[in-house]
C-alpha cells in the first residue's frame, strides 16, 4: 500500500479548498487559517476584548494567531507544506503601516482580525493606514450606513481606513465570488496607488490571492 504524502497548508481558505482535488494520495496533517505573518513571529500576546465570534473554527483561528502558534506548527512533521501569506517591505520618506484586507470592521467574525492588527500596530506608535472593501461580510448585503462608491475614508478608533468599492457578495456561486474578489482587487489597486504612497511596509491578510496585485502597486 502506497503511503499517502502528509502535508501541512499554512495561509488561506483557498488553499485548504483546492486540497481536496489532490486526490486520495494526500492526507491533511495541519490546517493554520489566516495567521499573520506579523503576529505568527511574534511574542504571544492576549486579545484586549474578545472578539464576536460565530464559529469554533473562527475561535480557534483567532486564538492561534493570538498565541503566535507559527513556529511550533512549522516544526510538525509533514511530507510537504503550502505557505500562502505574504509581506512587502520597502523604504519610503513617511513611515506607517498599511494593512490591506478585503475585510475590516464593522465586519465580524474573522474579518475582526484585521482591525485587532491595526489598532495594536497604533498602540505600539505607528501610523497606520488600511485598505479595505465595502463591509458585507458574512452575509454579502452592504451594512447599514455604507453603499458602493468609488471611495471612501473614514478613521475607526485612531485608525484610518481607505475604503475601495467592491461587487458583495460572500453566496456558494463561483461566479458572483470571483467578481466579489477581483472587484476589489482592481478597486483596491486604485485607491492603493494614491493612499499608500508614504509607508514603510504592507502587509496583505486574510485574503484571496487576487489581492496580490494591490499590493504590488
Amino acid at each position: 500500500m502506497t503511503q499517502r504524502v502528509r502535508a501541512l497548508l499554512y495561509g488561506s481558505c483557498v488553499s485548504r479548498d483546492a486540497f481536496q482535488h489532490l486526490g486520495g494520495g494526500y492526507e491533511l496533517l495541519q490546517y493554520v487559517a489566516r495567521q499573520s505573518l506579523i503576529s505568527a513571529m511574534s511574542p504571544a500576546a492576549v486579545l484586549p476584548a474578545q472578539p464576536s465570534l460565530v464559529s469554533p473554527f473562527q475561535e480557534r483561528m483567532v486564538r492561534d494567531d493570538v498565541a503566535s502558534t507559527a513556529p511550533s506548527v512549522l516544526l510538525d512533521r509533514a511530507d510537504a507544506s503550502t505557505f500562502s501569506f505574504s509581506t512587502r517591505r520597502r523604504a519610503s520618506r513617511g513611515g506607517g503601516r498599511a494593512p490591506v484586507s478585503q475585510w475590516y470592521d464593522p465586519e465580524r467574525g474573522s474579518a475582526a482580525l484585521p482591525g485587532i492588527i491595526s489598532r495594536s500596530l497604533h498602540q505600539r506608535g505607528h501610523k497606520v493606514d488600511v485598505v479595505t472593501g465595502v463591509p458585507n461580510y458574512p452575509t454579502g448585503s452592504v451594512y447599514s450606513g455604507y453603499s458602493v462608491r468609488p471611495y471612501r475614508r473614514e478613521n475607526i478608533q485612531n485608525v484610518t481606513v481607505h475604503r475601495a468599492p467592491l461587487y458583495p457578495s460572500h453566496d456558494s456561486n463561483p461566479i458572483k465570488r470571483a467578481t466579489n474578489y477581483l472587484s476589489f482587487a482592481v478597486a483596491a489597486s486604485a485607491v492603493a496607488t494614491a493612499a499608500l504612497r508614504d509607508v514603510d511596509s504592507v502587509l496583505v491578510h486574510s485574503t484571496p490571492p487576487p489581492l496580490r496585485f494591490p499590493r504590488s502597486r
